[in-house]
């Protein structure tokens, strides 16, 4: 076998698949194989996009803070229900207004009228703290109260109304 320049670097066997047709249809095949391939990803990547976006319904109304009953360790807090679409509550609170570092969410729909009692424990005696509150409903927040200040006493209690 005799080898020139050209057959050191690519074999006689593999020129020739190189130039025919049949090679040129594959590799447009294939090269049309991904591009479908890859829009389909993109495709189906965007559709899960649109699905996953919220289509509940934002609550009705904003809750207000009415009261806050306080005693060393606990607060109480009393605020207005949320008429229509929702489906828990959220309470932030920290140790500054716009100090949010605490929070707590529990499931309660929506009640026409009524007041809403939740207990906040584990809060430190003779400390100030800063409470607000929101409806929500599945993967939509309603709006946050307004926030109110409460301070827990050393001993016995304390009423807080707004």
């Amino acid at each position: 076998m005799t080898y020139n320049k050209v057959s050191t670097i690519i074999p006689a066997d593999f020129r020739l698949l190189i130039q025919s047709k049949i090679y040129m249809k594959l590799l447009k095949s294939l090269f049309l194989l991904f591009i479908i391939f890859f829009f389909s990803i993109v495709t189906l990547s965007k559709r899960d996009e649109v699905y996953a976006k919220c289509r509940d319904a934002k609550p009705s109304d904003t809750p207000r803070i009415r009261k806050i009953y306080v005693k060393p360790g606990r607060a109480i807090l009393y605020f207005t229900a949320v008429a229509e679409n929702n489906s828990y509550y959220f309470v932030a609170y920290g140790f500054a207004e716009g100090d949010d570092r605490f929070g707590v969410q529990f499931p309660f729909g929506p009640s026409s009228g009524h007041w809403i009692k939740y207990g906040i424990n584990a809060l430190s005696p003779n400390t100030t703290y800063f409470f607000k509150v929101r409806g929500g409903n599945g993967c939509k927040p309603g709006n946050w109260s307004k926030w109110r200040k409460a301070t827990t006493p050393k001993e016995g209690s304390r009423w807080y109304s707004f």
